[in-house]
């Protein structure tokens, strides 16, 4: 993506962050961000009758719960700004 943003002249920048780590999710009052891609996923496959609902649970968190948070740390951030875009990916199921 990084390539082909500089073949058309523009300046991206893309970096990891984890919705579980306190410290990747304070980066983002770091940027300006112009579009923020909220895509964070884990899932677990097998029965739905023999799955721990405790994993069940880790996977909502993570899934809806903190990317959810993180979004709307961003959206404050676009409101204020009046700009930008935030493209979200929350998953229930990926299998």
């Amino acid at each position: 993506m990084q390539d082909y943003a500089k073949e058309q002249g523009l300046n991206i920048e893309v970096f990891k962050l984890d919705v579980n780590n306190p410290l990747d999710c304070a980066q983002v009052d770091k940027y300006d961000i112009d579009v923020f891609v909220a895509n964070a996923a884990i899932g677990q496959g097998g029965p739905l009758a023999e799955l721990p609902v405790e994993n069940l649970r880790q996977i909502f968190e993570k899934n809806v719960f903190r990317s959810l948070e993180l979004v709307q740390l961003v959206a404050k951030q676009r409101v204020a700004k009046k700009k930008g875009k935030l493209i979200t990916c929350i998953l229930i199921s990926a299998q």
